[in-house]
């Protein structure tokens, strides 16, 4: 008889990413044999790539607004009901994981949501520049 390979149908895996100026080490640790080396696999299978983001980075949006300006907005959009959903919570944990500032890439929705209610005078002032700013805009189409 054969040796057949062992066939798993579920493997637990552990990938530890080490990135160094010079090169990135790769760690993979599992409970099943591998059916390649690490040597044999492309490094664009890890997307270890030096300068190459992953698919959430790329998704974002970057807004020159600051997290509480933006914040102030999108309360104000679920107010007036222009953002259907069941609740302000269910408003900024759906869109705030696709938003960034110039600061900070990863922004709390939480915290974005918690900031809108507690709002600065600057803050409002500038969010209500832009949104001037846009009713502008949208006269002149």
């Amino acid at each position: 008889m054969q040796n057949q390979p062992t066939r798993y149908k579920r493997v637990d895996v552990l990938i530890t990413v080490t990135p160094t100026p010079t090169k990135t080490n790769v760690r993979i640790v599992t409970d099943a044999p591998l059916s390649h080396s690490v040597e044999d696999v492309p490094e664009e299978k890890f997307c270890l790539q030096k300068g190459v983001k992953s698919q959430k980075e790329k998704q974002k949006v970057r807004c020159i607004l600051s997290s509480d300006q933006m914040g102030l907005i999108l309360r104000a959009a679920d107010d007036i009901r222009i953002l259907e959903a069941k609740s302000m919570s269910e408003v900024f944990r759906t869109i705030v994981p696709h938003l960034a500032t110039p600061y900070r890439e990863n922004l709390s929705y939480d915290g974005m949501r918690s900031k809108a209610y507690v709002a600065e005078e600057r803050d409002k002032q500038i969010a209500i520049e832009t949104l001037e700013g846009i009713i502008k805009k949208i006269r002149g189409y």
